[in-house]
């Protein structure tokens, strides 16, 4: 187990500090198309704010639909941009292999990571549909979904293994390596409550000091904390699969192609 976290701390360390700029450069783009699809909700939820500020409960009804328009939107965008960047495990595995990236520029980056986008996006949703039906339950559902199928991310992607054959391999990974797996899954839940406790405290702090227009100024900043905490998030899952593939697999794994 000892050995398993610290080479897995290693690994995470070591892609921290690599040349991997087009890796962050690719990963900034896809959080810059995000942005995009977050916007329209923010100026709603800010439009909101102000009507419901001076009493214009008219105008609070009648932007309704528009907010529910606008958060379809961003779910559509969170969940189709979110599986892009779980491509980006592609590159994440071959540099912490390589100890340098395949790629040299951000749009190589991004092509290799839109590989098998389809099956990966098939695969993302079924984790973040288990994960929030557990989280519904209580916090510990949610870390056991994440527990059984967060592997499945980095072999769909980074191995090119089938949708089902991913998530029934995660699973096993996770009865063998149960301590590198649980990592990987309380890491990746732990930056995300992170994550969202500051957005919450950032919004509320500014709204308390700007009145609705701090809505305007918080939502940026915690799209930006989030971003960066995802990134985190998706660095420690390459670096939990990496180390796991390394010390040996418990299943047979398609040619290596990276």
């Amino acid at each position: 187990m000892r050995d398993d976290l610290r080479d897995i701390i290693l690994t995470f360390r070591g892609l921290l500090r690599g040349g991997t700029t087009g890796l962050v450069a690719a990963f900034c783009v896809i959080a810059a198309v995000r942005l995009v699809f977050h916007t329209p909700s923010w100026v709603v939820a800010y439009l909101q704010a102000d009507a419901l500020n001076v009493g214009s409960l008219e105008t609070v009804t009648g932007l309704a639909t528009a907010s529910v328009c606008t958060g379809i939107l961003q779910l559509a965008g969170e969940l189709g941009l979110g599986a892009w960047q779980v491509g980006l495990l592609r590159s994440i595995r071959a540099f912490a292999k390589r100890g340098q990236m395949v790629e040299h520029s951000a749009v190589d980056v991004l092509r290799r990571a839109a590989t098998r986008y389809k099956h990966v996006l098939a695969v993302y949703l079924i984790v973040v549909v288990a994960t929030a039906a557990g989280s519904f339950l209580c916090c510990i559902g949610a870390v056991a979904a994440l527990f059984a199928l967060s592997m499945s991310l980095y072999l769909v992607s980074s191995r090119e293994q089938p949708i089902q054959q991913a998530l029934k391999n995660s699973v096993q990974m996770a009865k063998t390596r149960p301590y590198a797996v649980g990592a990987a899954a309380v890491g990746t839940l732990g930056v995300a409550v992170v994550a969202a406790l500051l957005g919450w405290g950032l919004q509320s702090g500014l709204v308390a000091l700007a009145g609705p227009a701090g809505l305007l100024i918080a939502a940026p900043l915690a799209f930006a904390a989030g971003s960066a905490a995802a990134y985190l998030a998706l660095l420690w899952l390459g670096s939990v699969g990496f180390v796991i593939e390394r010390a040996g697999m418990p299943f047979t794994l398609p040619p290596d192609r990276n």
